[in-house]
């Protein structure tokens, strides 16, 4: 439950930060025409691969723990996985 509390910090924080800078948060880069479909499959999976790296040692718990915290933080709060990878990769240094 703590666990889950900290990545619900983290996730307003980086709202808060992106509101103030006038970024939506959802946007995870600026569109680019020559990035395929694939490439940003692929980009999502190694974020999401680190992500789970920065979770289990942040949190002591192992890697399919992380990624069984990401989802179950995805679902309560209905935010894409990619976007709440990208959001904790980002920010993972902000404490919470």
């Amino acid at each position: 439950m703590a666990v889950e509390m900290r990545l619900q910090a983290i996730s307003m924080r980086v709202f808060a930060q992106d509101m103030r800078a006038g970024a939506p948060s959802i946007a995870l880069c600026a569109p680019d025409n020559t990035v395929t479909k694939v490439e940003q499959s692929v980009h999502s999976a190694v974020l999401t691969e680190q992500v789970k790296g920065i979770l289990a040692t942040r949190f002591a718990c192992t890697p399919d723990q992380a990624l069984l915290l990401l989802h179950e933080h995805c679902r309560r709060t209905n935010l894409p996985l990619a976007v709440l990878a990208h959001q904790v990769a980002h920010h993972h240094s902000l404490s919470a």
